[in-house]
């Protein structure tokens, strides 16, 4: 399964998922915002927690919230640039 596909249908998910965690979401980045993220989605070496974790980051940016922390990932893990 590709991680980044647009969208995701119960039938397209793995048995190990759960239907309930993912949910079409649409939100309009700037261009930059756009960059980061498509650099995101190129990155092989990170693992899926960590990037999800930093594409949050970057919606949370967007929004003007707070950033959650997870004790789960490394600091050098992230990308707080």
């Amino acid at each position: 399964m590709n991680r980044f596909a647009p969208s995701l249908s119960g039938s397209d998910l793995p048995d190990n998922e759960d239907e309930t965690t993912l949910g079409k979401v649409l939100v309009r980045f700037t261009k930059p915002q756009r960059r980061a993220l498509k650099q995101l989605a190129l990155d092989t070496e990170k693992p899926a927690e960590t990037l999800m974790h930093e594409a949050l980051v970057l919606l949370l940016r967007h929004y003007g919230r707070d950033i959650p922390t997870s004790p789960r990932l490394k600091d050098d893990d992230l990308d707080q640039s």
